[in-house]
């Protein structure tokens, strides 16, 4: 018994590709976003980085944060949760700066 194999080969434009993938290049209008005054715009610091991608804008330190606005969580077990991961991570931070010293 014998087997024949075939292989093709397709070209396709980037574009068509794209459209595959359905892509937002089509020029849909998005809704304006809604600014809230805790996230207005400010002007950006002269030393604030441009070149890079996804840098978010530079919002100014909010010193008048109401700690009740944004909970460790919403119940007991998920504050526990958060703390215990947060007090895992600093163990580990300390014992790798001291395990640093030996050296």
């Amino acid at each position: 018994m014998s087997a024949t194999a075939t292989t093709s080969t397709r070209t396709t434009a980037p574009l068509a590709i794209l459209a595959d993938y359905e892509v937002h290049h089509s020029g849909r209008e998005r809704p304006a976003p809604v600014i809230l005054p805790s996230t207005a715009p400010t002007s950006q610091p002269p030393n604030w980085p441009t070149d890079h991608h996804r840098i978010p804008a530079y919002r100014p330190i909010n010193r008048n944060l109401d700690q009740s606005q944004r909970p460790a969580g919403s119940n007991n077990v998920e504050y526990g949760f958060i703390t215990v991961m947060l007090h895992g991570v600093m163990l580990n931070a300390l014992e790798l700066g001291t395990l640093r010293e030996e050296d």
